[in-house]
């Protein structure tokens, strides 16, 4: 066990024990809280901006963060409330045991999610080799391959220069092909366009030779008819 084992040990227990003194219940409706406000800080300014305009009078970009101010707090301080209402509620009944031990699971599950993403960060970066060497002799990383062997992931450190390296070689390896590709189609076309041309000249040529041949031929019997006369 090492700094980096500690220091997760340390954010799973604070998350639990948050956990069990906000409970379940406010645990979940925190969560649907945020969950609602991201959404209604989207949609709230399609749905109240003219609202907001011609009553109030504000401009443009006044009233887009007014709608967004208030589709965010609007349903996450609701939703806080109904926790808090329901958390308050439910304290002194046998409920409220139950509450405190599920929302102490509900912590540990977030604080293993969290963990298990920021393990995800180390295993993929590049970081330096302290860095990578804690990572590697620490006890969560070996839970984290274990977990990622189960779900069916390969466990092996990902180099991701490497892997960006053969991707731009990749990249590189196709430009060149596409290049060499259409060099040849050009030089074809020249070829093809220098083959016409010389064809053409030399039927042209050809032509020409005939039709002297013509006039001289013609020329040389008139001639002769000339003489005969």
């Amino acid at each position: 066990m090492n700094a980096l084992d500690i220091a997760a040990l340390v954010f799973i227990l604070i998350l639990t024990l948050l956990g069990i003194w906000h409970g379940f219940l406010r645990g979940i409706f925190r969560l649907m809280a945020w969950i609602a406000a991201i959404v209604g800080a989207y949609y709230a300014n399609d749905y109240m901006s003219e609202f907001i305009m011609e009553n109030l009078g504000f401009s443009q970009f006044s009233t887009t963060v007014v709608c967004i101010a208030l589709g965010f707090l609007i349903p996450f301080l609701f939703l806080l409330l109904i926790g808090h209402l329901l958390k308050k509620a439910i304290a002194d009944t046998s409920f409220g045991t139950i509450d405190r031990v599920l929302g102490g699971a509900l912590g540990f599950i977030k604080s293993f999610l969290i963990c298990f993403a920021l393990f995800s960060i180390l295993h993929i970066m590049p970081f330096g080799e302290s860095l990578l060497a804690t990572r590697d002799a620490s006890v969560g990383y070996s839970v984290y391959k274990t977990c990622l062997e189960i779900m069916g992931f390969s466990s092996d450190p990902i180099d991701l220069v490497g892997v960006a390296e053969k991707k731009a070689s990749e990249i590189t390896q196709k430009a060149v092909e596409k290049a060499t590709d259409k060099a040849t189609e050009a030089a074809k076309d020249v070829k093809d366009a220098a083959k016409g041309a010389a064809l053409d000249a030399a039927k042209k040529v050809a032509d020409e030779t005939t039709q002297a041949a013509k006039e001289a031929k013609d020329a040389v019997v008139e001639k002769a008819t000339a003489i005969t006369k």
